[in-house]
């Protein structure tokens, strides 16, 4: 109950610093909420830079009370508003509120399970909570180089509320719920129907537009999201005031999500306002570029064009020199052969024809592969395009739409360069993963594909006889998501059935065993993890448990057919597992500077090895202190996490 009232006083305070900004730069309440968010990350982040992350906290507190004061006093004066203090709660914002409820309820006692998120973004957090600081320590489990501007969110979240995991989901799905209300703003409570007709279709698009379940810290979801919700805001807003203050926090906060990515995304959120602004005028795009240019001679625009590109300049030197994780495991760009090329080229075709997560319509099973939804989507923005007036809406939608549609040939020719060039070979070459890029690709337009049958803006731009169709076709929208859920819709949706995952089991008893380990090993020495029998990435798991003492340079796994040999020094840093044989165990042990040993679970041929190296015959559960000298090594059994822990029998004793 308490873990409610404080995720409940965190969203509050999301919520004032909304009507800070909505008041101070007479902003719609969404786009409020949208600057508050952006200056959580942005603001934790910059004072990060110069040591503690706590002053800005406090700064944003003081933000928040501020923005609470002007609400109550309506200070500056609401224009034109009947009811001012009423209309900050519009029913994008109201969607908002919903979302959280939601998250608070279905992500409760959630457990992080996903590799990346174990090894690298709850990390972040983690340090950043227990530090207060930016996470480039070198107690971080994850890399440095990988860090993203997310992370400020999340931790801006757990200063109240302590460092619990299912938060953590709750927080990363309002950071996406803040994009998808930020096309509705200018929606009021005679849209209502519309706004919420918008938020469910959105929701449950979410079960096959994305490729992780609902509960999820991955940052794919919110950079699409932003990008694709700034070019849909775009259609109904012209960018002045503070508004341009929104758009560069925007821009800037996508460009330093994902390292690469995110400025990519930026670039196309920032080409789809371009190519709006273009298509707007009455007079053509050939006028529009020609007051273009008279405009740039203009002093007072240089500080426009300077919030324009600031963004850019920023996200470049992130990559570079703060988030270069994009590039920290690739092999080298000109050195890739035409057959690993053409590898990657048949992979990726191959998943574009693979079934989206998710979509498995019941009773005729029609599932949607991305080229089918690309498909489908260019069939929506016909109708929708057809159903509008002519004018300047209707000129940058279908603008926006060829451009989309087109685009995503030019979108697969960069990640195709990506996954040749930048990525691993053996990443490459089965295009891992890209199933993730394929699918920001489709929540990047979906939003502003959908806006024009909800928003209240575009009911005088509807021709009369297409009201009715437009109607039929947001009816078929819900009525095909609601068919098409199936069973596993729950399991993506609520954290209530990770335990029956096998890697739930798997994390739940490794922090079983946790303080037993602890017992035996104590605070101090590396310990060296063998685990046979089960998910080969459980070094990850048990690594986030005991810090980087856990050696992820051991194999984890060793096969009877596996001869390779160590032929580079083997580091305590080394983030992931090499294949080596058995028999190369004492150099591994040597190098990485073992202190113990953790078999977590072994088979007959390991045993047999061992009791051929070592003398010894270890079974499932045991810890060893290792001896070593003069090139010796020596296993000295500690005891067994199959044996109960000192803890447990001093609480069965009181029991």
């Amino acid at each position: 109950m308490a873990n409610f009232v404080y995720l409940t006083a965190v969203f509050i305070i999301l919520l004032a610093l909304g009507m800070f900004w909505h008041k101070l730069l007479r902003l719609t309440p969404e786009e409020g909420v949208a600057l508050g968010i952006m200056s959580v990350m942005l603001v934790i982040f910059f004072v990060g830079l110069l040591g503690s992350t706590r002053p800005a906290v406090y700064l944003l507190y003081a933000m928040a009370a501020a923005g609470l004061l002007l609400y109550a006093l309506d200070f500056p004066k609401s224009r034109e508003i009947a009811k001012p203090r009423r209309s900050f709660f519009t029913p994008g914002i109201l969607l908002f509120a919903a979302a959280f409820v939601y998250a608070m309820v279905a992500f409760r006692n959630g457990k992080i399970l996903h590799i990346d998120e174990i090894k690298q973004w709850v990390p972040s957090v983690q340090y950043m909570f227990a530090h207060n600081t930016l996470p480039y320590g070198p107690d971080l489990i994850g890399q440095a180089s990988t860090f993203a501007i997310t992370a400020p969110f999340h931790y801006f979240f757990v200063q109240l509320t302590g460092f619990v995991e299912g938060n953590l989901f709750v927080s990363n799905f309002l950071l996406t719920a803040g994009a998808v209300i930020l096309p509705l703003s200018g929606n009021t409570w005679k849209d209502w129907k519309r706004s919420l007709c918008y938020g469910g279709i959105v929701f449950l698009s979410f079960s096959f537009l994305y490729t992780e379940p609902y509960w999820s810290m991955m940052v794919d979801q919110a950079v699409a999201l932003w990008a694709g919700a700034l070019i849909a805001w775009g259609l109904f807003h012209r960018i002045e005031g503070g508004r341009w203050a929104l758009l560069a926090a925007c821009l800037l906060t996508i460009g330093m999500m994902k390292s690469l990515v995110g400025a990519l995304f930026a670039l196309i959120a920032l080409l789809g306002l371009a190519i709006q602004w273009l298509f707007s005028g009455e007079e053509g795009w050939k006028a529009q570029l020609k007051s273009l240019g008279q405009k740039i001679k203009k002093p007072k625009n240089w500080l426009v064009i300077l919030l324009i590109a600031a963004p850019f300049l920023l996200s470049f030197i992130w990559g570079r020199y703060i988030s270069s994780g994009a590039a920290a495991g690739g092999g080298a760009a000109v050195a890739r052969a035409a057959s690993s090329m053409r590898a990657t080229l048949k992979s990726m075709l191959r998943y574009l024809f693979e079934p989206v997560q998710g979509m498995h319509y019941t009773g005729f099973h029609l599932n949607v592969s991305y080229v089918t939804f690309m498909a489908a989507g260019g069939i929506l923005f016909w109708a929708v395009w057809r159903s509008l007036k002519k004018g300047a809406l209707r000129r940058e939608y279908g603008a926006l739409a060829v451009v989309y549609e087109l685009g995503y040939i030019a979108y697969f020719g960069i990640i195709f360069y990506a996954y040749s060039t930048i990525f691993a070979a053996y990443e490459g070459e089965t295009a891992a993963s890209v199933v993730r890029y394929f699918s920001m690709y489709m929540m990047l337009g979906w939003l502003p594909m959908l806006i024009p049958l909800f928003h209240g803006g575009a009911e005088r731009q509807v021709r009369e006889s297409s009201r009715a169709g437009n109607r039929i076709i947001a009816v078929v929208l819900c009525l095909s998501l609601v068919l098409g859920l199936q069973g596993d819709f729950s399991t993506r949706a609520i954290v209530g059935y990770q335990k029956s995952d096998e890697i739930y089991k798997l994390r739940e008893d490794l922090e079983i065993k946790e303080p037993k380990v602890r017992e035996l090993v104590g605070d101090e020495g590396n310990i060296y993890m063998i685990h046979q029998q089960s998910y080969f990435r459980t070094t990850g798991y048990a690594r986030y448990l005991f810090g980087k003492r856990l050696l992820a340079a051991a194999p984890m796994a060793f096969s009877p057919d596996e001869i390779n040999r160590i032929r580079e020094p083997l580091s305590v840093n080394q983030d992931h597992n090499i294949n080596y044989s058995v028999y190369e165990v004492p150099k591994a042990l040597e190098q990485l500077e073992a202190e113990y040993l953790w078999v977590y679970s072994t088979d007959e041929f390991v045993t047999r090895s061992f009791r051929q190296m070592f003398g010894v015959t270890i079974e499932d559960g045991e810890i060893y202190r290792i001896h070593q000298e003069n090139g010796n090594i020596t296993l000295e059994l500690l005891g067994s996490t199959n044996e109960t822990s000192s803890d447990e029998e001093e609480g069965e004793e009181l029991v």
